[in-house]
């Protein structure tokens, strides 16, 4: 049996929920991290360890920890809850520390190989890329606008490890009802099977990904009439999101080769 534990939105260890407590770090037991701010949120690697530590003394074993997205794609200097919209899916910089040794804080040398004793693995729960007009923080830029995928500019490998850049669409409405740019993005069609391999194998590999929630997902698929309206065009996205048909952009849509969240087994 798989033990799962949930920090979504509304957990008392979700961080938009610690955030808004005057002293958010006193809420956790036992043995409160003594590097955890006694005002605002702690980072959340520090309150994962404490709960591991926690279950552990119950005798629980967490063989997966639910992470709500912001805790890894947050830019937020402080690391706050920022919204449904992201410049990235990377960690965030102040709850998952970057290190060279151990690659964004999410992976196997600070949490051990998945399915080996003692090993944790997430569950992550992935958002909106923000539009090209939709402000969303970006490492040293709290200001920007739109998302690193599409971005031809240098973009330091730690905020954009999957690769890229590649051809972003905004989404032809948006759940506000702004203008097309203010609200969400999306990868065109046409690279959707190499995006799709690239940023969940690297989650998978580097991240111990082993499974997605994404409760956005309607807007994912309806809200992009140019391929919506298109039935090779929003297939050949769904292919490579979804999978089965690989990561060869020109494999056609049916082939049989393993793909996308396929591939991954998420």
């Amino acid at each position: 049996m798989q033990l799962i534990y949930l920090t979504d939105a509304g957990s008392r260890f979700c961080y938009c929920y610690t955030f808004k407590l005057e002293a958010a770090a006193k809420s956790l037991r036992p043995g409160q991290p003594a590097s955890c701010p006694t005002h605002g949120g702690c980072p959340m690697h520090l309150v994962i360890k404490a709960l591991k530590a926690y279950h552990a003394s119950i005798g629980l074993h967490i063989d997966m920890y639910h992470l709500d997205s912001g805790f890894w794609h947050s830019a937020e200097p402080d690391g706050h809850c920022d919204g449904v919209v992201a410049s990235n899916w990377s960690a965030s910089e102040f709850h998952w520390p970057h290190k060279d040794q151990f690659g964004d804080g999410l992976g196997p040398k600070v949490w051990g190989t998945p399915g080996e004793p003692g090993a944790v693995s997430w569950q992550m729960l992935y958002m909106l890329l923000a539009g090209s007009k939709q402000g969303a923080a970006r490492p040293g830029n709290a200001s920007a606008v739109g998302n690193v995928y599409g971005d031809s500019k240098q973009v330091l490998g730690a905020y954009r490890p999957q690769g890229g850049p590649w051809p972003m669409v905004d989404s032809d409405r948006n759940t506000g009802g702004g203008p097309v740019g203010k609200g969400a993005s999306q990868v065109h069609h046409s690279h959707a099977h190499a995006y799709w391999d690239a940023v969940l194998g690297y989650a998978h590999r580097e991240n111990n990904l082993r499974a997605m929630v994404v409760d956005t997902l309607t807007v994912w698929w309806g809200y992009y009439e140019g391929r919506l309206n298109n039935t090779h065009a929003h297939e050949q996205w769904m292919d490579g999101y979804f999978g089965p048909s690989g990561a060869d952009p020109s494999a056609p849509a049916g082939s049989g080769a393993p793909g996308g969240a396929s591939k991954w087994k998420l």
